[in-house]
Order: C-alpha cells, then structure tokens, then sequence
C-alpha cells in the first residue's frame, strides 16, 4: 500500500446495547491509502472517508445484533461477540481496498444496578449517587 497512514477508527455500539451493556465500543487501528482519508472538518485531523466508515459499522452492528438479540444480553453473548469479531473482522477489513487492520480493541462495561436502581430516571439517579457529597 504506497503513502499510507495510520489511523484510528471507533465503532460505538451504545445506541444498540441492551441492558445491562452500559457501552461498548470497537476501537480499531488501521492502515488507510491515502485516498481513503478525509479531514474531518469540526477538528482538521484525518479520518477514514464516510463510506469506508459505513462499510464498516454496517458490518459490526450486524454482529453486535446478531449475539446481543436477548432482552437481557449475558456475559456470555458479550463475549460470543468478541470472539466473532476477532476472527470475522480482519478478513473483512483487509478485502475493503486500501484500508488493512493493525489492531482492535474492545471497550465496554455493564450497569448492574438493582431493579429499584433501574427504575429510577437519570435525574433522580444522580440526585441518589450526589446525597452525600
């Protein structure tokens, strides 16, 4: 790949998390050709081109949903997901032209509040964790 560089690239799958996924996100480091790079204009750095980045989040979220499908997503989907990622994803990165996969890396966590915990709306959440301080 000539005049390539190296960029990274976040998947954020919070708006498809079922409880308790409080956030997950894929972070990917990838090579990018230069003709797959765009400036983003809010910050003038690089970033990967918009279709690119569609390609790509189309593909993750169809996983994502695939093993997150319960009401209740277990550890064990979770984990299910990752391993699907982790084999599926770099073929699938390294056939989109100009773009090869350095590396990923995953970023979540559960909410595990209680059911009267969970029933509360954020304010009253926050006025909760805040009595104290």
């Amino acid at each position: 790949m000539s005049r390539a560089q190296l960029l990274t690239h976040t998947i954020n799958l919070n708006h498809l998390s079922p409880a308790p996924v409080g956030h997950c996100q894929l972070l990917l480091l990838i090579e990018v050709a230069q003709s797959h790079i765009a400036t983003d204009i809010r910050t003038g750095f690089p970033q990967l081109m918009l279709a690119d980045r569609r390609r790509l989040l189309e593909y993750v979220e169809d996983i994502y949903l695939t093993r997150t499908s319960q009401i209740k997503i277990d550890l064990s989907s979770l984990l299910s997901f990752i391993e699907e990622i982790k084999q599926e994803l770099p073929s699938f990165v390294n056939q989109l032209e100009g773009i090869k996969l350095q590396s990923l890396s995953f970023d979540f966590f559960l909410d595990l509040y209680d059911d009267q915990a969970s029933q509360l709306t954020d304010g009253e959440k926050f006025d909760q964790n805040h009595k104290n301080i």
